[in-house]
């Protein structure tokens, strides 16, 4: 059996402060030296298995996924602010919980949401008007519609604007947090001594304390809307007949707008980018949407006759996957390509960098789509994850990505400003460090 090569703890700590600023810069200079899977210690502590090779990444995330779970980062770390939701369960609570929401998300479901989505869409591209001939960062107007896009999906109108930046303001602040703690695990005592636990924590029970109202104003509701809060109370365990707990409700609105928002406004912002900086893929998306659209009203059977706009948001995707690392731990031992993953190996996928290899795409730099007209689904391709465990809202992630697409690209025209370099930020999720500044015409 081989070995994975084991970058010595000192090179780790020397590259502390970089990793903090960026990991994905240093990774690459790990695998360029030691290539696609080897041993790291995180912040010169936890001793991890990092790996960009997509047959690995597939092999503990989908062929052999009953032998890896989530790290305490997710199941443990994560769930002290948002609970015990899909995301953060595990065994055989997560699969009860993926059973019963699950059919809650199929695209027949999904489908009924393009009124809704379209109308906060359309609402928030009035807004831009103002800014038409002049420059804007993009960025925060995505965040804004990302966020509005899901709590209307989830709470139709039941939230209140304050309710809703309430909630926004407090996520994004416990994610900094959270990013800190994972990557200086040295500084917990610290963490501690300030009472930056505590002010954290608190910051999340402002979260819970909005959503509760809520869910306790719908419960007392007799016929539920049709969004996903009415779906999340009106369903029921196959076993019991019984339905989800307040405290259930809870944990899975938690997470469906922490893991539904930012990764969301990052693509959005990505993809405007990409095609302000690549006119002739802009021209021929809005051919494909004057030619299929026409003065038609938007449906979800005009969207899937559209296939350069999927394959437009696959390969923004690609190029900048809004969930750029994921990690597993193995239960037991087991092998992969002639190498032993010892049990209680905490695995690091690196998918940005899958993303990228040479040996899995044709020139990995550059934009170009038509390689997803070509191939469906390419083995180095992990978006939404892989396996079971593969985002249960990636069908409306897409919804959502298509219909402002076609919205915006019918109203605008994009061009990039001088500022605007494309420098990324890795943190839970791959976001513009420098915004995304743009001129619309």
């Amino acid at each position: 059996m081989k070995e994975f090569p084991l970058i010595p703890r000192s090179t780790s700590l020397q590259k502390t402060f970089s990793f903090v600023h960026n990991p994905i810069p240093v990774m690459y200079d790990y695998i360029n030296e030691y290539g696609d899977s080897f041993y790291l210690y995180i912040g010169g502590v936890k001793k991890c298995l990092v790996t960009s090779n997509p047959n690995i990444i597939r092999h503990i995330m989908q062929k052999n996924h009953k032998n890896y779970e989530k790290s305490e980062l997710q199941t443990k770390m994560l769930a002290q602010y948002i609970g015990k939701g899909l995301l953060t369960s595990e065994g055989d609570y997560w699969f009860r919980q993926r059973r019963l929401i699950q059919p809650g998300f199929h695209k027949n479901r999904i489908k009924n949401l393009v009124t809704l989505i379209q109308d906060v869409v359309d609402t928030h591209l009035e807004d831009l008007e103002v800014h038409r001939g002049k420059t804007i960062d993009v960025y925060p107007k995505m965040l804004e519609i990302a966020f509005k896009v899901i709590g209307n999906a989830l709470f139709s109108s039941a939230a209140s604007d304050d309710e809703l930046e309430t909630i926004e303001s407090a996520i994004f602040r416990v994610q900094q947090f959270i990013i800190k703690r994972v990557r200086q695990p040295f500084m917990q005592p610290l963490y501690w001594i300030r009472g930056d636990m505590k002010k954290y924590k608190n910051l999340a029970q402002e979260i819970e304390e909005v959503i509760l109202g809520i869910i306790r104003s719908r419960k007392k509701l007799n016929k539920q809307p049709d969004d996903l809060l009415g779906m999340l109370i009106n369903t029921r365990y196959e076993d019991t007949g019984e339905p989800m707990s307040e405290e259930q409700l809870l944990w899975e609105s938690n997470i469906l707008f922490v893991a539904g928002h930012e990764t969301s406004a990052n693509a959005l912002s990505w993809m405007l980018y990409l095609l302000a900086k690549h006119k002739d893929a802009a021209v021929r998306l809005k051919n494909e949407i004057d030619s299929e659209l026409g003065d038609q009203a938007l449906s979800f059977e005009v969207l899937m006759k559209m296939p350069y706009l999927n394959a437009v948001i696959m390969e923004a995707m690609r190029m900048y996957p809004p969930a750029w690392i994921s990690d597993r731990v193995s239960k037991k031992e087991d092998q992969i390509d002639g190498h032993v993953i010892p049990a209680n190996t905490m695995v690091l996928a690196l998918l940005y960098h899958s993303h990228h290899r040479d040996e899995d795409w044709q020139n990995p730099l550059e934009f170009n789509p038509d390689r997803f007209l070509k191939t469906k689904n390419p083995n180095a391709y992990f978006p939404f994850g892989a396996g079971p465990r593969m985002c249960i809202g990636n069908n409306f992630a897409m919804l959502e990505m298509q219909i402002f697409l076609v919205q915006f690209i019918k109203k605008f025209n994009l061009d990039l400003a001088t500022e605007t370099d494309g420098t990324y930020e890795a943190l839970i999720t791959l976001k513009p460090k420098n915004g995304i500044t743009l001129q619309l015409s």
